[in-house]
């Protein structure tokens, strides 16, 4: 996660114009969805820059939406997406068995995830992890990993 706003808009216009260019560059139908990685990516970048936005001017509709779309991007999307981009341009058998067990693995630990974003409430919130004089860093945090690491849940 970046630091500001402003971090995160120009990352993610960067790499809008860079995943632009990759998918452009890509030679077989096969290396779209692995050439697409840096367009997802600045396109993640940009709701964390809306999701800091959020906090800026108190707009909790906006931090609802944005914190549901990041996580939905970090704990869904790139676990299924990543294992099955490598799988598709990988053209040794074997290897593809290999890329398959990451693929299954992606699978499960999206669709887990999922199922915690959807039963359980997802909030995000900014914490300063360094203070100094004037001086202090400051990080968004999402519930979501409290959630999925705990071990004393009281599900009914």
């Amino acid at each position: 996660m970046c630091f500001s706003a402003t971090a995160s808009f120009i990352a993610g216009v960067s790499l809008l114009v860079l995943g632009v260019a990759t998918v452009k560059k890509a030679k077989r139908k096969a290396e779209i969805p692995f050439a697409m990685i840096p367009l997802l990516f600045g396109v993640q970048q940009i709701i964390e820059g809306m999701l800091w936005l959020s906090f800026r001017f108190d707009a909790l509709l906006l931090n609802v939406i944005m914190t549901y779309v990041f996580t939905l991007f970090s704990h869904v999307l790139w676990p299924i997406c990543v294992p099955f981009s490598i799988g598709l341009m990988e053209t040794v058998a074997w290897r593809k068995k290999v890329i398959s067990a990451f693929q299954i693995t992606g699978i499960a630990v999206g669709l887990y995830h999922l199922y915690v974003i959807v039963k359980f409430p997802v909030t995000s919130e900014v914490i300063v992890i360094l203070q100094q004089d004037n001086f202090s860093i400051c990080l968004p945090t999402h519930r979501l990993y409290n959630l999925s690491f705990a071990t004393d849940w009281n599900v009914s």
